[in-house]
């Protein structure tokens, strides 16, 4: 994140689903790629690109674009009143708890690390996604994991 620019790019380590307005996981979903992914493609209140496989730094798996469905109406004690989306939790080493609210949008690279996940987050925080992804796709790209 660059001083006095809410935009970011967040790298976290075996992250969760959230259970809706809670802070917890969500019942029945893991920490595998494909989990993550399923979940994220099959929530109703989100809209999600078809995942596009991807490896980066050595690692593989899927990137996905997520935005609010429009006709999304769940709100959560912390969402002011808006309807929110709780999209990432923290597991284990990450702690975090991120969520989507209208007229934002997101791309996670959720990859496979040591039987759970590493997720990139891409957050352009209310700006346009794509302009952002065409700021920081190079040092995404340029990316490396040890194993």
């Amino acid at each position: 994140q660059q001083p006095n620019d809410p935009r970011y790019v967040g790298v976290y380590q075996n992250v969760r689903t959230p259970a809706e307005c809670n802070e917890a996981w969500a019942d029945g979903v893991g920490k595998t790629v494909d989990d993550l992914v399923a979940w994220y493609t099959t929530h109703p209140g989100l809209v999600s690109t078809d995942p596009v496989p991807v490896t980066i730094g050595g690692l593989d798996g899927f990137a996905l674009d997520l935005s609010l469905d429009p006709s999304w109406t769940v709100v959560c004690p912390f969402s002011e009143g808006q309807p929110v989306v709780p999209i990432l939790i923290g597991g284990e080493v990450s702690l975090l708890h991120h969520v989507l609210l209208p007229g934002m949008e997101a791309r996670l690279y959720v990859l496979e690390w040591n039987g759970g996940n590493v997720v990139i987050e891409i957050g352009p925080e209310g700006t346009d996604l794509q302009t952002y992804l065409d700021e920081v796709t190079p040092i995404i790209e340029s990316m490396t994991f040890a194993s």
